[in-house]
């Protein structure tokens, strides 16, 4: 079930250009950083419409996701997830549906704004050794990721995950540094991702309710 609406505008259209085909993964994170990121690779030409594009998104195994619903999940409690069949599952799975159906809508928004060929990956593990073992399975000629905030929607680990990044993959490793300014002006959609983010946790409570 898709529960998102991303506007077109949440990213910006394409700069023409006529470099030759890339593949280029870009890590994710759902993170405000991770969004300016994005979009100041789009606006100054980093990503092109030509571009075979693989965007990644690593759910942290070791993480507890359940302050992003407000949802206190102690002793173990579990909820269940509407698109993966009949099993519980903890606040990282739950984390990792939401994440799917982002990637989804992002996917979605690039296409409407001119890019050609996207493809997006969910996984579950941990952000280093998962980027990691991407890279060496995608082969792109470049990953892409944030110089700050990845890692969780309030991460603070991105040094050692970028530092890691650029010392383990099989590629280019190209860290955009971010200003103030451009995060900032990722505020104004801050709500869209927010009210996603409890429409899926109040599905999620109404399975485990019923």
């Amino acid at each position: 079930m898709n529960t998102l609406q991303l506007p077109p505008e949440f990213l910006p259209k394409p700069v023409k250009s006529e470099i030759s085909p890339r593949k280029i993964a870009i890590a994710y994170d759902q993170s405000d950083q991770s969004d300016a990121t994005f979009a100041k690779a789009i606006r100054d030409g980093f990503l092109l419409p030509t571009d075979d594009i693989h965007i990644v998104h690593i759910t942290d195994q070791d993480r507890d996701w359940s302050h992003l619903w407000g949802t206190t999940m102690s002793g173990g409690a579990t909820y269940m997830v509407p698109i993966e069949g009949e099993r519980e599952h903890t606040s990282t799975d739950i984390s990792a549906s939401f994440a799917s159906n982002l990637l989804n809508e992002l996917k979605m928004v690039l296409v409407k704004n001119g890019f050609q060929k996207v493809t997006v990956d969910s996984i579950v593990g941990n952000p280093k050794n998962s980027i990691v073992d991407y890279c060496i399975d995608c082969r792109p000629d470049m990953l892409l990721c944030s110089s700050r905030g990845f890692g969780s929607i309030k991460g603070a680990i991105l040094g050692s995950v970028s530092s890691y990044l650029v010392r383990h993959c099989p590629c280019p490793v190209m860290i955009v540094k971010l200003t103030d300014e451009e995060l900032a002006e990722r505020k104004k959609f801050e709500g869209v991702k927010k009210r996603n983010f409890a429409l899926v946790s109040d599905i999620c409570h109404e399975k485990s309710s019923s």
